[in-house]
């Protein structure tokens, strides 16, 4: 993997994704696969390594993964999106499903208060970024995961989450390098 630098990212032709599996410790840039607005569940943006992973995500929230092993197959979504595009502290469900290896699905509901934690600058490869942290803390039965959105308070750009992409995969960090 290349150095992340301000010149590094200067050269960079097009959006630009840093992922990293907490789990493994696994890091890898991605570059925006597919962009897409739909008019009724809001933006969809793909992403994909050059290994041909993707992760897919719905207004900054992980919905997919494909190429990870146990990947989400899909997600509903609907109250972590609310929390991102309204900033508004609520409660909701959360669900994924989870590919097992027996080619099945496993279905993982999450019951999550979410909140508005406040302002925070991020630094992203020497870059202060100003940002609205939310943080959404989810149970599914005894076992507990927390999500954390810093959010452009300026518009909808997520420059940084860390988010559970199911029982295998653990958590996920994601860091926008590129707009």
């Amino acid at each position: 993997m290349p150095a992340l630098t301000p010149q590094f990212l200067a050269g960079l032709k097009t959006p630009t994704l840093e992922v990293t599996l907490e789990r493994t410790g696994t890091v890898a840039i991605l570059s925006l696969y597919s962009d897409r607005l739909d008019p009724e569940l809001g933006e969809l943006r793909t992403w994909r390594s050059a290994d041909g992973s993707q992760l897919v995500f719905r207004e900054g929230v992980l919905i997919a993964t494909r190429g990870l092993g146990n990947d989400i197959g899909s997600t509903q979504a609907t109250s972590m999106i609310k929390l991102l595009t309204l900033r508004t502290p609520s409660a909701g469900l959360h669900q994924i499903y989870v590919v097992t290896g027996e080619n099945g699905t496993e279905r993982v509901d999450l019951a999550c208060d979410m909140t508005v934690v406040g302002p925070e600058t991020l630094e992203i490869v020497q870059r202060l970024i100003k940002t609205l942290r939310l943080r959404a803390e989810c149970a599914a039965g005894s076992n507990a995961v927390t999500y954390n959105f810093w959010v452009d308070p300026e518009d909808s750009t997520v420059w940084q989450s860390r988010q559970w992409a199911g029982p295998s995969l653990g958590y996920m960090k994601t860091r926008l390098l590129k707009k």
